[in-house]
């Protein structure tokens, strides 16, 4: 008898659930807690408004749960389709208008009268009405057939709707662009944020740099890059063309006597401008696009940068090299530092550099000759012009 009277019934201690009635095992949750509140409006679809203390079970069990879980996602995907069949709907019904070539035209027009109508025959009021029930007999009624209608689940704000359920679908289309060929119109919805921006622009007018940044922030920016680089490559393979001549390729005595870095970057300028641009940009902090002077300290630093990026492209392009390694030569180098410069891609090789010395020397001697000579002659041309002036005195 004492376990009888200890003993709890499963009905007493977990209560019955909302929706089956049927008894409730330690499996459920209440009516209030997060889990339940996130159906909160299929939930009173099923069993209408309730509360705190109105007398009902405030719990459900989980198999209750899971159906009505299962049927907010089925409301939700109806309401998806449905969006999307309706915008699906509206192209082709467009379209085919357009094919068909009619104007849609929802203006109501009012038909107009031409005159008043004649009525042949008026009719004449009734001086009384004959009532159908003499006075103190009720009428027969018809018994109403009484329908009970469910109420209809409405739509949660979207702030308030669970992150959970939301989906990519569910956003709101933002932009939508329509395109017209002769006989048929494409449209197309944009979903991505950065393209959006970009049509935005377009279409509210903007300068052409901010459609330009609008369009290098959005998904096409790798593609603008990729772009670019293949420009700037281009350009210096166009650069190294043995059918162009360059000033870089010409190594003669009297170009390295007279080499001009303003001559380098005029020719960069015209045959190579993505070049400069980059090297300009990476060498001084106040590069702008819009208005930008290239200061002339700055000249040799950006010359020997392209020449020797230039040089690892086509070592042909080696007049600043030159120039570098007889500098070292000059300076006392030894064969090891000229070799590990000639690595770095700054200098020539020490066998180009003692052949290119051999050349300069004789160019020098040649040009000692040429001064001797000149000298020679002028002296020359003194004495034999004072003799000649004697005689002509002699001879007066």
């Amino acid at each position: 008898m004492a376990a009888a009277t200890n003993s709890v019934a499963p009905e007493t201690k977990y209560g019955k659930c909302r929706v089956c009635h049927n008894i409730l095992s330690s499996n459920y949750r209440t009516l209030y807690s997060n889990t339940v509140e996130q159906q909160k409006q299929v939930l009173t679809a099923v069993i209408g408004p309730y509360s705190r203390g109105d007398g009902h079970p405030q719990k459900i069990c989980l198999h209750c749960l899971n159906r009505v879980r299962r049927l907010g996602k089925i409301q939700d995907t109806i309401a998806k389709n449905f969006q999307t069949l309706r915008h699906d709907e509206e192209d082709l019904f467009l379209q085919l208008r357009i094919a068909h070539g009619g104007v849609l035209n929802t203006e109501k027009k009012t038909p107009v009268r031409h005159g008043k109508r004649k009525f042949a025959f008026t009719p004449t009021p009734k001086k009384g009405v004959k009532k159908l029930f003499k006075s103190g007999v009720t009428p027969p009624t018809t018994p109403r057939r009484i329908t009970v209608k469910q109420p209809v689940p409405v739509p949660e704000p979207r702030s308030q709707r669970s992150t959970a359920t939301q989906t990519t679908s569910e956003k709101d289309f933002q932009v939508k662009i329509l395109v017209k060929y002769d006989k048929f119109v494409k449209t197309k919805i944009i979903e991505d944020e950065g393209v959006q921006n970009l049509l935005k622009a377009i279409c509210n007018g903007r300068s052409d740099g901010t459609i330009g940044n609008h369009m290098y922030k959005s998904k096409y920016r790798e593609i603008i890059r990729r772009n670019f680089l293949n420009d700037l490559s281009l350009q210096c393979e166009q650069l190294c063309s043995t059918k162009v001549p360059s000033h870089l390729r010409s190594t003669t005595p009297d170009d390295l006597l007279g080499l001009n870095w303003d001559v380098i970057l005029s020719e960069w300028e015209t045959r190579a401008p993505l070049l400069l641009d980059v090297l300009q940009s990476v060498t001084a902090n106040d590069y702008t696009h819009k208005d930008y002077t290239f200061r002339p300290e700055n000249h040799p630093v950006v010359a020997f940068s392209g020449a020797t990026l230039l040089f690892q492209r086509n070592n042909n392009l080696s007049l600043v090299n030159y120039a570098v390694g007889m500098v070292l030569d000059h300076g006392g180098a030894t064969d090891e530092t000229i070799s590990i410069m000639n690595k770095l891609g700054c200098s020539v090789s020490k066998s180009s550099i003692y052949k290119k010395k051999k050349e300069l020397t004789k160019k020098h001697t040649e040009m000692k000759e040429d001064m001797f000579q000149k000298q020679v002659t002028q002296v020359q041309n003194v004495f034999l012009k004072k003799a000649y002036i004697q005689i002509v005195l002699q001879r007066n």
